[in-house]
């Protein structure tokens, strides 16, 4: 459950000690049982603000676990803004940071009975619905923009842009089929993350020091779609692109 019994990268600190560490690897997993079907399709470690270590919104999969090629989902979180205990972070901007930094989900806890203190439908549901509003072929992949469902599954003939967001500071498009450029508008500095969309995985981080930016987008290929998504201060842009193998 704990972050701690999934990942190396945390000393211990309840009476889970003895547990520390990836409980789930090949290895581990095969030391309790030894067979080659012993293995973990998907991570699910908890996190809640009392747990002396990192959280999944402030730390991609690769900083937070030690199997960063898996799969993970968070599978309980606090219902609620948390803001206490060292943390500010409202239950929205979670689940936003939560799929930037390439995890494949998130389950805020709420409890069959209404409030056990650690969540509830009220709180969790701007939260939900907010996620819904910026990413609706994530949450309903079978409906809504057909189109969009279509090039997401892979069928569509040739590359394709669509804009996800806009600012008027900040431009993504592509110079050719192989290369990103990206504007920002000023010399304040950026940064620009692209995340496969299909795995989530978080593919290329780098710091923006200049106002223009080209990148190949060669590297990337053997992904078929990705975002591409630039941060500066408050301001934001994104845009998911489709790429042809």
């Amino acid at each position: 459950m704990w972050i701690i019994c999934n990942s190396s990268k945390y000393g211990s600190w309840t009476w889970a000690d003895a547990y520390a560490g990836n409980n789930y690897n090949e290895v581990s997993l095969r030391a309790r049982y030894n067979d080659p079907d012993a293995y973990l399709d998907f991570y699910s470690p908890h996190w809640y603000q009392w747990q002396s270590s990192d959280a999944f919104f402030n730390k991609t999969i690769g900083e937070w676990m030690d199997d960063g090629y898996k799969a993970v989902i968070i599978g309980e979180t606090p219902g609620y803004n948390v803001n206490n205990s060292n943390w500010n972070m409202s239950l929205s901007n979670a689940y936003l940071y939560a799929h930037w930094n390439g995890y494949s989900g998130v389950c805020a806890w709420k409890s069959p009975w209404e409030n056990d203190g650690y969540g509830t439908f009220a709180g969790i549901t701007p939260a939900t619905n907010y996620f819904h509003r910026q990413y609706p072929d994530l949450v309903y992949p079978n409906g809504g923009d057909t189109q969009q469902y279509i090039a997401y599954r892979g069928v569509s003939a040739s590359l394709e842009e669509k804009e996800m967001k806009t600012n008027n500071e900040m431009e993504i498009f592509l110079g050719d089929e192989n290369t990103l450029v990206v504007n920002i508008g000023n010399d304040n500095g950026a940064t620009m993350q692209i995340v496969d969309m299909l795995t989530y995985r978080i593919l290329h981080i780098q710091k923006l020091e200049r106002r223009c930016t080209t990148l190949s987008l060669l590297p990337f290929r053997d992904s078929r779609i990705i975002v591409v998504r630039v941060t500066q201060g408050a301001v934001s842009c994104s845009k998911k692109i489709y790429l042809n193998r």
